[in-house]
Formats: structure tokens, sequence, C-alpha cells
């Protein structure tokens, strides 16, 4: 099939579709998993106060790892981690840390 353009021009044009693409799917992607984690910690918080009301102070502690494990998913998923060795620099008062 003939589309009236280069191999190179068409090579191009589908590279940057791709890219585009890609760029897309990776915000909405994002999106989706953070929305996701929006509404795992609402139902994990639910659960801490009731597990707290019933006095139930085991589960609470699982509850509250499972809300740290989720925090700090979305920390890697916005990427805001900082290696603990730049934070341990910083804490050091290294000028040249970060």
């Amino acid at each position: 099939m003939d589309l009236g353009v280069g191999r190179s021009t068409a090579a191009r044009r589908l590279r940057d579709a791709l890219q585009d693409l890609g760029a897309e799917t990776s915000e909405q992607l994002r999106a989706t998993v953070e929305h996701r984690l929006d509404g795992v910690l609402q139902r994990l918080n639910r659960l801490r106060f009731q597990a707290q009301a019933d006095g139930n102070t085991a589960l609470e502690l699982k509850i509250l790892t499972a809300i740290l494990a989720c925090e700090r998913d979305r920390v890697r998923l916005l990427g805001l981690a900082v290696p603990s060795a730049v934070v341990i620099q910083v804490e050091q008062g290294d000028p040249h840390a970060a």
C-alpha cells in the first residue's frame, strides 16, 4: 500500500505518534493509579477508625502499616522519592548534596 510518503517520513511520523501516545498514556496511567491509591487510603482510614473504636490495636497497627505502604507508593509514583544517602548528606550539612 502506497501512502504517498517516503519511508523515512513514515518512520518519523510513526515515532512521533508513538512518543505522544507514550507520554499521554503515562500521564493517564499515573492519574489512574493515584486515584486508586486515594480510594484504598480512604477505605483503610475507615477501617482504622473502626479498629480504633473497637479497641483492636493489633488490627489498627496492621492498617497503619498498609497506609504507610500506600503513601510510599504515592511518593514513588510522583517521583518524590529522595535516595536515603542524599537525605543523610543534607542532614550532615554536606554542601554538595543533591
